[in-house]
């Protein structure tokens, strides 16, 4: 996993929109359960065969597949379409779309399950947050940045859950809502991740 930095500003610009469709959304949250992202928990999981690989049930809503309001719909559907148009690749998919609640929001350690996939990950937060990344018992920590100029409050993450060894967690540390919004494919289409890649590093 790396951070890659969003130079395209019709990105920003959909994003952006999307975000704040999110955020005026009627959210119900609690701050149970509480976080269990940290490396002890890891282990279990890893060592524990009737673990799926999918994040556990945790404070945060996921907002893919659900058509909340119009707007949310027709603007992630389009910036979904610009994509696989793009990319001529039709296998792209909103794998989630996360609302993290302040302080105590998060998403559990998985791996992909049963359907592993390389993943774009465009965070939204004004706070302080990270995300958490082990491959081959390597551990790669990001915190959420903050770029005024170019990115504003949104960090863009690349990189791939194998359903084997690669594990992903992420928490809100911060007194606002985080947004975790990520894009999937399959590792076979490797092209098309990688002219996406270079479509978000390039102006």
């Amino acid at each position: 996993m790396k951070t890659i930095p969003i130079k395209n500003h019709q990105i920003i610009s959909r994003l952006d929109l999307i975000a704040q469709d999110m955020y005026k959304m009627p959210h119900k949250w609690k701050h149970h359960p509480l976080p269990k992202t940290d490396v002890a928990t890891l282990r279990n999981y890893i060592d524990n065969p009737n673990i799926s690989g999918h994040p556990e049930v945790s404070n945060s809503i996921d907002y893919s597949g659900r058509a909340v309001t119009r707007d949310f719909r027709d603007r992630t559907s389009a910036l979904l379409g610009a994509i696989k148009n793009l990319t001529n690749c039709s296998h792209w998919y909103w794998d989630s779309m996360i609302f993290q609640p302040p302080a105590t929001g998060w998403t559990g350690w998985h791996n992909g399950g049963d359907k592993p996939h390389k993943f774009i990950s465009f965070i939204h937060n004004s706070g302080t947050g990270f995300t958490n990344f082990i491959h081959n018992g390597k551990r790669i920590k990001i915190e959420d940045r903050h770029i005024p100029t170019h990115t504003k409050d949104w960090t863009c993450l690349i990189g791939e859950l194998n359903g084997v060894d690669s594990w992903k967690s992420d928490r809100n540390m911060g007194d606002t809502p985080r947004l975790v919004l990520t894009l999937g494919v399959k590792g076979k289409y490797l092209n098309a991740f990688n002219e996406v890649e270079t479509f978000i590093k390039n102006v």
